[in-house]
């Protein structure tokens, strides 16, 4: 249910064998004047400043830093991390409460930072950022679902479109994120094989503490978080419900990868260009699907009848006849396996909702 987790520590002590490294303060190259500094954290006597110290590893990451620009004598750690990355080197399958508790512990998390040089109680740090998270394994490819969310206006947000491989609208406490999962693992090189290829990941990212505090019903801590993991579902699904899920899509037929590859098919054994057959075949089906065959025989023969060549009306009818056969080949395809944008948007409100059998 939890992938990014950002912590920030209030009470800590930097331990001798302390593993970060310290960044100086920024230097202008016009002016020649420093940046802020600050007085970091004191270690064997001495009190150490700069601009902050930070520690990176594959399984997290640490900032020792001023609480913000408004309190800049205030200094915190901040520990930033991906829960399933944490235990299993990838952030694709989700981990459970029992496992979440295991990371969330002395012989877990706070075990790691005191390697590092930080002594803590990781049970009072408090929540900063919280991504919950569902992997959706879709029945067509990631690509044929992208329309759906082209479609939608959230109230408030703005909205980020990458390319059809993933959707982002977001305000500065919160963000609603679908994206292809796989992709974006293909994206930063990381090992995907074995896993489903069409995997749609539907997130909500909870920014803010103060966000944090109101969805989830006054977590504060990772104490709170701990004993409360409960709530987390119900929290996410109506964040869904109020979002993504709020909407009614058109009961109108859309494009499915599958679906185009087997049409293809009854084209390819035919002699001659099979692509252009099938082309024409496809587009003459979609205009009797749109507007009856009735109704595409009539603008045929306008189009016949506008020609000022007996010759080309006649070419006109041939060509009408010889389309209408192809598209039959087409529409001969079972409408178990032609969808609308409503039977993608239903597919997928079931599964991130836990309806679906």
């Amino acid at each position: 249910m939890i992938d990014t987790l950002a912590l920030t520590l209030m009470d800590y002590v930097v331990l001798p064998g302390f593993d970060f490294t310290l960044q100086p303060p920024s230097i202008s190259t016009k002016t020649g004047k420093l940046g802020a500094t600050y007085p970091l954290f004191r270690l064997n006597g001495s009190i150490i400043t700069g601009s902050k110290a930070y520690h990176n590893s594959e399984r997290f990451h640490v900032d020792i830093e001023p609480f913000s620009p408004d309190f800049p004598d205030l200094i915190v750690c901040r520990v930033h991390l991906s829960v399933p990355k944490f235990v299993t080197g990838s952030n694709y399958n989700l981990l459970g409460h029992s496992e979440l508790n295991d990371v969330l512990s002395a012989k877990g998390l706070e075990n790691e930072l005191r390697a590092i040089g930080i002594a803590t109680n990781i049970e009072t740090a408090t929540l900063s950022r919280l991504d919950l998270t569902r992997n959706v394994v879709c029945a067509e490819r990631c690509a044929t679902y992208a329309p759906l969310f082209q479609l939608l206006s959230m109230s408030r947000t703005t909205h980020a479109d990458f390319g059809g491989t993933g959707h982002l609208w977001r305000n500065g406490q919160h963000q609603l994120a679908v994206y292809d999962k796989l992709a974006e693992m293909l994206n930063k090189k990381m090992e995907t094989s074995g896993l489903p290829r069409n995997t749609l990941r539907f997130e909500y990212r909870l920014m803010r503490s103060r966000k944090l505090r109101a969805t989830l019903l006054g977590m504060t801590t990772v104490a709170d978080l701990k004993s409360g993991y409960d709530a987390l579902a119900p929290a996410y699904e109506k964040a869904l419900c109020k979002g993504i899920f709020r909407y009614q899509m058109p009961d109108r037929a859309t494009f499915s990868f599958d679906a185009i590859v087997s049409d293809m098919k009854k084209f390819q054994d035919e002699p001659g260009y099979w692509f252009k057959r099938w082309k024409d075949a496809a587009f003459m089906e979609l205009l009797i699907s749109a507007g009856g065959l009735e109704g595409v025989e009539t603008v045929m023969a306008a189009a016949a009848e506008v020609s000022s060549s007996r010759q080309v009306a006649n070419k006109i009818r041939r060509e009408m006849d010889a389309l209408r056969v192809q598209a039959a080949v087409i529409k001969a395809v079972p409408q178990s396996s032609k969808k609308t944008y409503k039977d993608l948007f239903n597919e997928l409100q079931d599964k991130v909702l836990l309806k679906a059998a």
